[in-house]
């Protein structure tokens, strides 16, 4: 794994210090890029260079793309679908073999036995399935894209992923974009739909890193699920789909540590950055 990529701009300030830091924590030397969700990446820049990240010069092919197909309609109030798209960054980015993941997340271990997983024979894996109809909502384009792609079903959940560099082309995407009947069967997680659409029609090799093993961790929610760390230092659920594996990293809600006293992970800060 040559980096890892995650997208920030100042309103998510405190959960990218929070990324971060557990990165750096668990994996110091790491090269860490940071794409700028938009312009306002003031905090963001100090907290790059605090934890020695580079913010990544955001390719605008991405953004005119997610503007052809979404137009103005915002994800949700005061924040445009089309930014999402700045996630393909990642593949234009200067990282060869790469991993992406989303700001709210605490890494608890180092990533190498996930890293490890992306073989020849993949060209990009996700660590969880996107919700039914949340990415494609049209059952006519599902059944096409599995019909194509089988396995992919309705795509995947791209808050993690491990790919390399050029794997998604601007090109390639820019042409596919230029559709816009895809708002008619794309669901409200804008980038996770082109994903499962680019994916099928390119022909990427695609898979999820549970299914090739096992043994690693298939959810990433902090919320649903409680972790605990153990005598030898690493981190393991105790229930759910993951029940006694390593967890490698966790989502969180930002209320997973302060709202939920008594409840699962609730000192989710305090055995994240635990000596």
């Amino acid at each position: 794994m040559d980096g890892i990529y995650t997208m920030a701009n100042d309103r998510m300030a405190s959960f990218l210090e929070s990324f971060l830091r557990s990165l750096r924590r668990v994996m110091p030397s790491v090269p860490i890029g940071v794409i700028p969700f938009d312009d306002s990446v003031q905090k963001t820049e100090q907290l790059a260079a605090t934890y020695g990240a580079s913010l990544v010069p955001p390719d605008l092919t991405w953004d005119l793309i997610g503007k052809n197909i979404y137009g103005d309609e915002d994800y949700r109030p005061g924040v445009p679908a089309y930014r999402y798209y700045r996630k393909f960054n990642a593949f234009t980015g200067p990282f060869q073999t790469f991993c992406f993941m989303d700001v709210n997340t605490l890494v608890l271990s180092p990533l190498n036995e996930l890293g490890k997983r992306l073989d020849q024979n993949h060209d990009i894996l996700f660590l969880m399935r996107s919700s039914p109809k949340r990415s494609i909502r049209s059952d006519a384009a599902r059944c096409t894209l599995q019909t194509l792609s089988p396995g992919i079903l309705s795509g995947y959940n791209d808050g993690f992923f491990l790919s390399r560099r050029n794997t998604v082309d601007p090109l390639h995407a820019a042409t596919l974009g230029r559709n816009k009947n895809l708002r008619r069967i794309f669901g409200m997680a804008p980038e996770q739909a082109f994903f499962a659409w680019y994916a099928t029609i390119c022909g990427l090799r695609h898979g999820l890193i549970g299914e090739l093993d096992p043994s690693l961790q298939n959810v990433s929610s902090g919320k649903k699920f409680l972790v605990e760390k153990s005598g030898d230092g690493r981190f393991y659920f105790l229930e759910g789909p993951s029940q006694g594996r390593q967890a490698y990293f966790l989502k969180w809600t930002g209320q997973d540590a302060a709202e939920m006293k008594g409840g699962k992970n609730a000192n989710l800060l305090d055995l994240c950055f635990s000596p």
